[in-house]
């Protein structure tokens, strides 16, 4: 209510709100009053640590780097993706020529955004794809959705998956939604891979059942 109201909310309810605000992510009233109770994601990434001059990483909060010199790169200076992506293309690079013997004619990159995501035709407008998965479980009464969400992802947070669910006709019986403590991918972690891995057992054991 408070940030429908706009300019027309009085000052008092303002600053309640900007308490409240504080209370729930650590970021002091004022920055929110500053901000007219409004700030980003990626905004929230560099003020929380902004007085340890650290940044919080967009895809896993619990990583961080120094936020002076960044490139602005949403890969290379990330504070997480900049840190794991290395290792998953190394190890990825290793496996594939030293033990699957195949030597690729182009180099292997994790995310290409400017020659893959940028120009990737989305179709005209926004579109709630999860109301086509309504649809296909629907026409397939067999059709079993499991999403897993991590606590300390900025990119795609578990409350904005689980509002989508509720809102979208997905078949609740055959919904199941799960949150790790993780980031954006829920297999980081020794203990949170090992979460993951039974939980998904567990939903396609019970998705195999007569």
């Amino acid at each position: 209510p408070a940030l429908y109201a706009g300019e027309e909310l009085p000052a008092a309810d303002k600053a309640k709100a900007a308490e409240a605000l504080a209370a729930l992510t650590g970021l002091p009233a004022q920055t929110w009053l500053d901000a007219d109770l409004r700030i980003s994601l990626s905004k929230f990434g560099e003020l929380l640590l902004k007085d340890k001059g650290l940044q919080i990483g967009a895809y896993d909060g619990r990583y961080t780097l120094p936020l002076a010199a960044s490139g602005g790169d949403p890969v290379a200076d990330d504070p997480a993706m900049g840190q794991y992506t290395p290792s998953f293309v190394a190890g990825l690079n290793q496996y594939v020529e030293q033990d699957l013997k195949v030597k690729a004619p182009s180099t292997y990159q994790s995310i290409a955004f400017a020659d893959v995501n940028s120009r990737w035709n989305w179709g005209a407008g926004p579109r709630n794809y999860a109301e086509d998965l309504a649809t296909a479980m629907r026409r397939n009464p067999a059709l079993g959705v499991f999403v897993g969400s991590g606590y300390y992802d900025l990119i795609t947070t578990f409350g904005a998956a689980e509002a989508v669910a509720r809102h979208s006709g997905l078949a609740r019986d055959r919904l199941t939604m799960k949150v790790y403590p993780s980031g954006h991918m829920p297999y980081l972690g020794d203990d949170s891979a090992r979460l993951l891995a039974a939980d998904i057992r567990a939903f396609l054991a019970d998705r195999s059942r007569p």
